[in-house]
């Protein structure tokens, strides 16, 4: 029973993604060819709250930011 109570908080907590991450541009257009030029950065840095997940990216074209809503919609 502990471990099923453990278990459910640890899952309700959800996944933080924040930081920053590096992009393997060759892996990514490899598997997207239509990204393969696309100006992808190589760097993106992610932040996190509980109710949005904030990305940066860095690109030949300037920085972009695009926020996701958390709550599913």
């Amino acid at each position: 029973m502990l471990l099923t109570l453990v278990a459910t908080s640890l899952y309700a907590q959800g996944r933080d993604f924040g930081g920053r991450w590096g992009v393997d541009i060759e892996k990514t257009a490899a598997a997207n060819p239509k990204l393969k030029g696309a100006g992808i950065g190589d760097n993106i840095t992610i932040a996190m709250d509980a109710k949005t997940m904030t990305v940066l990216s860095t690109t030949r074209q300037g920085q972009l930011k695009n926020v996701y809503d958390l709550d599913g919609s």
